[in-house]
């Protein structure tokens, strides 16, 4: 039996994989909120609300008492630093805009399909306050140009559902409309507006005011889970620590549908559940666990500069993993996380996470071929090309019979359609160590729902402006990365789609499981939208299987120690 714990646990990736190596298992703790933000400040995409919360936070940082030294300060310095030099680029940006006449422009434009058109309350409401917003004394001049960026961008989206950018500007030519817009009249003016914020990189501009916005609450959340943080430190009681986190989550137990599919899945017990990492104290699990497992987001820390090891990381959620594998002290760890984080920050985040690794007590394997130890699915039988980064750790004193080696690449046998409920209907793929291909299963129909409608497959079928989401195609023998967005459904370029019948589809929630090593025996238990997103953002299975299996050859005692 193995004592497994896990962190950022997901659907249960490495749980899943021991059941399919008929390794019993017992799980020690879990943790995961399922993406529950209750720390950070809602902060819109708005300029002049960003530099008054920068205003503020600057104040609440300058105000908040820290021990000397304290890491949790230069994190918060670090972060505030960082926010304020981007919004200054950004405004400078925006100060050096020349927008002529465009504002009323585009406010006649926007009154002439309000007039004209059918629209819903929501589109209706979202338009009369861009108007609004526009006319107001109250919002700045760069404000008012970030707004009109918006505005261009969310009329060019609206053309582009029913019709071909292509299209765009010409005359004598009907348009289509599901909100019965007669673009015809201001198709000209609005390829004028593309044009100029195509010119001007408006959509580049707006996604770093939004990515902005996102840092500049996450720095509230930051500063709010500190807080927190210091009350728990004064409860000794690892069960009254529990229940202090567990009443801030009190209310969003039904929103944590990672929690409902983990607990449907899996057994674990209610106190060894946990909601949130950066509360999680691993003393209490100290010599407890055989495996750890987990990984967190591609974060940088390397700007803080100080030299210290693990407490140069302290803010981040790879902070906290490393944190719980010192406390913890687990026999083995896998750590898992995105290629990019080898070349984040010119390479420096990738170097002190290995440093980081190194002084916990840990020999540590990260090469694979003398390369950083990436791995792709589609190297271990499962028609997904997937890379992801894998740290394998052992305690320093334990006996190893070999030192660790990344599993070699095995052929790969099966595409993306045999994977299909098409060619493989539910109950076909069972929960051996390899997944068995099995035909004396009956066929099943594919719900309505997952057929794409002629309306939206001429987006999916677009590469969207300039190529950007890549060249569409249908039916690939190897999937393109499954995202934890694909709920959203992209473009065929980003997503995957199959044709069933000689119709296009998106694959279905059973088998995006299956594409990520799922056996059919794994329940689902939420809806459409959380399974989508809690498959994208899960470890492949076999992956984890050929790991899993290099280390018991390197250390065959995890299984019979215990």
């Amino acid at each position: 039996m193995i004592k497994l714990a896990t962190v950022f646990s997901g659907i249960g990736a490495v749980e899943h994989a021991l059941n399919r190596m008929d390794i019993d298992t017992e799980i020690v703790f879990a943790c995961d909120n399922g993406d529950i933000d209750i720390f950070s400040k809602k902060i819109d995409v708005d300029m002049d609300q960003i530099e008054n919360e920068l205003s503020v936070l600057k104040s609440i940082i300058d105000n908040m008492e820290f021990s000397e030294d304290d890491s949790y300060e230069l994190q918060l310095l670090n972060m505030l630093q960082l926010a304020e030099g981007e919004y200054a680029d950004l405004k400078e940006v925006l100060d050096n805009l020349n927008i002529e006449n465009r504002i009323s422009v585009i406010k006649n434009m926007l009154k002439n399909i309000i007039d004209s058109s059918d629209l819903n309350k929501s589109r209706l409401n979202l338009f009369n306050e861009f108007i609004d917003n526009l006319d107001s004394d109250k919002c700045s001049l760069i404000e008012k140009k970030l707004i009109l960026l918006q505005v261009i961008l969310k009329l060019i989206n609206d053309f582009k559902r029913e019709n071909s950018l292509d299209d765009l500007g010409k005359e004598d030519i009907e348009f289509n409309s599901r909100y019965d817009v007669d673009w015809g009249p201001i198709s000209k003016s609005l390829k004028d507006m593309r044009d100029f914020l195509e010119d001007n990189k408006g959509r580049q501009i707006i996604n770093r005011v939004r990515n902005l916005s996102q840092r500049v609450s996450q720095l509230y959340g930051k500063i709010d889970s500190l807080h927190h943080l210091n009350k728990l430190n004064q409860i000794e009681d690892y069960s009254e620590k529990k229940k202090y986190v567990d009443e801030l989550y009190k209310g969003n137990e039904k929103r944590n549908k990672v929690k409902t599919s983990y607990m449907a899945n899996y057994e674990c017990s209610e106190e060894d559940f946990h909601w949130d990492v950066t509360f999680l104290d691993g003393t209490q699990y100290r010599n407890q666990v055989d495996l750890f497992v987990g990984g967190s987001p591609c974060q940088s820390f390397s700007t803080l500069g100080k030299k210290r090891g693990l407490s140069d990381t302290r803010g981040t959620l790879f902070y906290e993993y490393a944190r719980l594998v010192d406390e913890v002290q687990p026999k083995v760890f896998i750590y898992e996380n995105v290629r990019a984080v080898l070349s984040n920050d010119c390479g420096r985040t990738w170097e002190k996470m290995k440093e980081v690794f190194e002084q916990l007590g840990y020999n540590i394997f990260f090469t694979h071929e003398d390369k950083p130890s990436v791995l792709n699915a589609l190297n271990y039988g499962i028609p997904q090309s997937r890379n992801r980064i894998f740290v394998v750790g052992f305690r320093s004193d334990l006996n190893l019979v070999k030192d660790y080696e990344f599993p070699e690449s095995i052929p790969l046998e099966h595409h993306m359609k045999d994977f299909l409920i098409d060619n493989a209907p539910y109950g076909s793929f069972l929960p051996d160590k390899t997944l068995k291909f099995v035909d004396d299963v009956e066929k099943e129909e594919i719900d309505e729902k997952y057929f794409l409608s002629e309306r939206i497959k001429k987006t999916i079928m677009s590469a969207g402006p300039d190529g950007l989401y890549g060249e569409p195609e249908i039916d690939r023998e190897i999937a393109l990365p499954l995202l934890s967005s694909m709920h959203k459904m992209h473009r065929a370029g980003t997503d995957n789609y199959v044709t069933t019948n000689g119709k296009i589809r998106r694959l279905t929630p059973r088998e995006c499981l299956r594409l990520m090593g799922f056996s059919d025996n794994w329940k689902i238990v939420v809806s459409d939208t959380p399974m989508y997103q809690q498959a994208g953002n899960s470890i492949v299975v076999d992956v984890l299987i050929n790991i899993l299996s290099q280390i018991i050859e390197s250390y065959p005692s995890l299984i019979s120690d215990t």
